[in-house]
C-alpha cells in the first residue's frame, strides 16, 4: 500500500466519529473480498461504501486487497488521538477550522476526539498520551477570582 493512499484517506477523518466511519466501512470492504451475491466486493464500492473511499481502495485492491486492508486498517489504529475539551457543540466549519490549524501548526496528522463541556466555558482543554494542558476559561476566571479574594481579604486585614 502506497503512503499516498493512507495520507488521501486520512484526509478524510478529523474526528473519532469519522474515524469509526472509515474503518467501519474499510471493514465492510475487507469483509467482501471474498463474498458473492448481495455483499460481493464491486456492490459493496458501490453501494455501502462513500464514492471517495471506493475510488482510493479499488487500485489497492487489484493485488494482494488483504493486505492492503490489513494494513490500512492498522494504521489508521495508530492515528494519534487529541481530545479537545470545549464548551460548545462544533459545526463541520468548526472542525474544519480547528483541523487545518493543527496541519498548520503541527508536523502531524491528529484526530480530534471533541468532548462536549460547558463547564470549560472557553478555550479548550487538551490531552494527548497523558498529557494534560489546560488552556480553558474556567482555569483563567478560577485564579482571577482567587486573585481578586486574596486581594481583597489582604485589604480588609491591613
Amino acid at each position: 500500500m502506497s503512503s499516498d493512499l493512507f495520507t488521501s484517506l486520512t484526509t478524510m477523518v478529523q474526528t473519532t466519529d469519522d474515524l469509526r466511519v472509515l474503518e467501519r466501512e474499510i471493514e465492510q470492504v475487507k469483509s467482501s473480498i471474498y463474498s458473492t451475491g448481495q455483499n460481493d466486493l464491486s456492490t459493496v464500492l458501490k453501494e455501502k461504501v462513500r464514492m471517495k473511499v471506493a475510488e482510493l481502495l479499488t487500485p489497492a485492491l487489484s493485488t494482494k486487497p488483504d493486505k492492503a486492508i490489513d494494513e490500512i486498517l492498522t494504521r489508521l489504529k495508530q492515528l494519534p488521538i487529541l481530545r479537545m475539551r470545549i464548551a460548545f457543540e462544533p459545526t463541520r466549519s468548526t472542525i474544519e477550522h480547528f483541523s487545518e490549524w493543527l496541519a498548520q501548526n503541527t508536523t502531524q496528522h491528529w484526530v480530534m476526539e471533541l468532548v462536549v463541556d460547558p463547564e470549560v466555558g472557553g478555550g479548550t482543554i487538551l490531552e494527548v498520551n497523558g498529557l494534560y494542558r489546560d488552556f480553558s476559561l474556567k482555569e483563567k476566571m478560577a485564579v482571577a477570582v482567587q486573585q481578586a479574594t486574596q486581594r481583597i481579604y489582604t485589604q480588609l486585614h491591613v
